[in-house]
């Protein structure tokens, strides 16, 4: 049996990186990538967030973003296996 802790106890540090491309920018732009706001355990996953983001004209070649995951489990939380399922979008 599979048991839930809920995803409000997993929460998530962002990273990002604009990776080196080699191209050069447009005068007046820059490469610029920004990690989304960190979620600790308890005010969680459970709704959408932003991994990364880039204003519109500001991003320039490759970008990685990335995110260290942290999970809460609560004292009252019984021995067993547990799974989960995190979604990323693209858009």
């Amino acid at each position: 049996m599979i048991s839930e802790l809920g995803e409000a106890n997993l929460g998530w540090t962002p990273t990002a990186t604009v990776v080196g491309s080699g191209l050069r920018a447009a005068n007046g732009v820059t490469a610029a990538v920004t990690p989304g706001a960190p979620a600790a355990p308890g005010s969680g996953l459970g709704s959408s967030r932003a991994l990364c983001s880039a204003d519109a004209g500001s991003s320039l070649g490759s970008s990685t973003c990335g995110a260290a995951l942290s999970l809460g489990v609560p004292e009252s939380s019984a021995a067993g296996s547990y799974a989960a399922v995190l979604t990323l979008t693209l858009a």
